[in-house]
């Protein structure tokens, strides 16, 4: 029997330790070595103060969740209690219980957890925890939670931060309950997943599975689980990348709307921008320029140079590309510090409009420039496919240039992205029309339905 017990937020007892726990706000006073059969007052047992603090209450542990701190005091040895504390990373309390889990060791028991209800109303956070043989660790799992959302709103600045501070502490996560969280996310930032993610498919949340899911390039099987912004636009972009511009268009959109549901504005800028480019492969000028005036917009709110860029360089190739040289070499030829691709698309507008040695000489300026995307290899193959061109005026009778132009043309198709490969087309159909290979042009108008001359 105890008396005086009335009013406390929490009572547990450890039989393996013979200790009653009754928890009060600032305080938790502690029995030790409670014997049932007699009387003690609680008023007569020792007391550890923790400031403005509620909790949780487990058979031989207890919790303590403070405004600024989550302090897991653990009831497992003789004398003093040991404690550990753990900062909470936004520093509210309601924080603190979300985003705390436990992970347990040996068998299972159920057992009651009491929560304060006066600082969160949703308990259900531990309701029906599985306590193993009192053996438990808090993990706050804040840093998790804010990488999932950096990944999922394409903050690549934050993503970077969290995945230092998760990897720092990859040991405690993998012995952890975040282990599969965290494995996947680790998965997607080395871009090569953990084998023993295949095991833990039966204990993956929708979220996880999909996640896992996009890692392996099923992307569609994704969506069918998770239907967010994110999942949306991985899919569209997938899709995309493959030349199936009908369905990119439409993931891609739905994506876009989704993510300003989300208030994701990266996301809604990425969207915008494959947008763009699946107009711009498929000869959609006007809505190219519309989808590329939104993501500028979107780009110059978020002060994206590399965005606003990206938009001016697709502008003026799809411009090259339509025949429009004149506009095209007006922007390649402003550039402040070209890049070896910037460089190439220079020196085609100059081969268009028969200024061949100015071309030479942005192809040889092309040699020092950085090189960023595509690699050294296929942007120095893709200068030296022009300057072939600008070297032998009968080009289109040289089987040297024939073999040149199909083997880049080959890797474009296996390594980069469509607009690459769409860029080439032109070249590739003349050669085929001009050494009378019709079957081989013919094929390729097949391959590639939506290239319009």
């Amino acid at each position: 029997a105890v008396e005086g017990y009335n009013g406390y937020r929490g009572i547990a007892y450890s039989g393996e330790s013979g200790r009653l726990f009754f928890l009060e706000e600032g305080y938790v006073k502690v029995a030790e070595n409670f014997d049932f059969d007699g009387a003690q007052s609680v008023a007569e047992l020792s007391t550890e103060y923790y400031g403005d603090v509620a909790g949780a209450l487990l058979p031989g542990d207890y919790y303590v969740f403070s405004s600024y701190n989550a302090t897991c005091v653990r009831a497992t040895g003789e004398g003093a209690l040991p404690e550990t504390r753990l900062s909470v990373l936004n520093g509210s309390y309601s924080s603190a219980l979300t985003e705390a889990y436990y992970s347990f060791t040996e068998t299972h028991d159920d057992v009651a957890v009491v929560l304060s209800q006066d600082y969160m109303q949703d308990s259900k956070i531990i309701e029906g925890m599985m306590n193993r043989d009192s053996s438990i660790d808090v993990y706050l799992m804040g840093v998790q939670s804010q990488a999932y959302d950096a990944l999922f709103s394409m903050e690549e600045d934050a993503w970077e931060e969290l995945w230092r501070q998760m990897g720092d502490g990859r040991e405690s996560m993998c012995c952890g309950p975040g282990m599969i969280d965290f494995l996947l996310l680790e998965s997607w930032e080395k871009k090569a997943q953990d084998p023993f993610l295949q095991e833990c498919q039966e204990w993956m949340s929708p979220r996880q599975r999909a996640l896992w899911l996009t890692e392996q390039g099923r992307c569609q099987e994704a969506l069918s689980l998770q239907g967010d912004g994110w999942f949306h636009f991985i899919a569209g972009r997938d899709c995309y990348q493959k030349g199936d511009y009908v369905q990119a268009r439409a993931l891609l959109g739905k994506g876009f709307a989704l993510a300003a549901e989300e208030c994701r504005p990266r996301l809604m800028l990425e969207c915008k921008l494959f947008l763009g480019n699946c107009c711009s492969d498929t000869g959609r000028y006007a809505d190219m320029l519309s989808h590329y005036r939104g993501a500028r917009r979107l780009a110059q709110a978020l002060r994206d140079e590399n965005a606003m860029r990206d938009i001016r360089y697709n502008v003026a190739s799809t411009d090259l590309f339509f025949g429009r040289a004149e506009e095209a070499l007006n922007y390649f030829e402003n550039i402040s510090a070209p890049t070896a691709m910037d460089l190439h698309k220079r020196a085609v507008c100059l081969e268009k409009l028969g200024r061949r040695d100015q071309a030479r000489e942005a192809l040889d300026q092309a040699r020092q420039a950085s090189a960023f995307f595509p690699s050294r290899e296929i942007a120095d193959d893709m200068c030296q496919l022009v300057r072939y061109r600008l070297e032998h005026p009968e080009y289109l009778k040289d089987a040297a240039y024939g073999e040149m132009l199909l083997r880049l043309f080959e890797t474009l198709r296996r390594e980069l992205p469509m607009g690459y490969v769409l860029f080439h087309l032109p070249w590739v159909e003349e050669w085929y029309v001009a050494n009378r290979q019709y079957r081989q042009a013919w094929q390729l108008m097949r391959d590639f339905p939506e290239y319009r001359r």
